[in-house]
């Protein structure tokens, strides 16, 4: 895991190969690892751990960033390797957490990812990104929004 910077919050972005050990997941409540495995294979997200503290309780919280078209992830990753990454790198990424979403309509369930708004200045990077409301299985326009469906 390697320490990156973006909008003055640092979070840990992890290789799209690394294998999260229990002491990475120690202390990160919203674990979801059917969602968070799946998405470490899509070409368009990388995961990140963010730190966080609340009162008296502290942790990392199981994130990911999406871009709209990954094809410079490859090529960032040998930048973030070599500690070579700046912060405008990461300007068209949305902070985003994989959940798993029933549709209302039809009852099925999906693996997606859906913007994090908590954290990082995101309303630049939400009105950039490519969202979706509607349901991948039936079309219902009452879904959860939606960046990515990854299963």
């Amino acid at each position: 895991m390697h320490p990156i910077t973006i909008d003055g919050t640092t979070l840990y972005y992890i290789d799209k190969n690394y294998v999260l050990t229990e002491s990475d997941l120690k202390d990160v409540p919203n674990y979801y690892k059917e969602g968070y495995e799946t998405a470490a294979h899509n070409p368009r997200i990388r995961r990140v751990l963010c730190p966080y503290k609340i009162r008296a309780s502290e942790g990392k919280l199981a994130l990911c960033l999406h871009w709209n078209d990954g094809s410079e992830l490859p090529a960032l990753d040998k930048l973030i390797a070599n500690n070579a990454a700046k912060e405008t790198d990461f300007d068209d990424a949305l902070l985003c957490e994989t959940v798993n979403a029933t549709c209302l309509k039809c009852g099925k369930d999906n693996i997606v990812t859906t913007p994090f708004v908590g954290l990082l200045s995101q309303a630049k990077r939400l009105r950039s990104h490519s969202t979706s409301s509607i349901c991948p299985n039936c079309g219902d326009s009452r879904y959860a929004a939606h960046t990515e469906v990854l299963k």
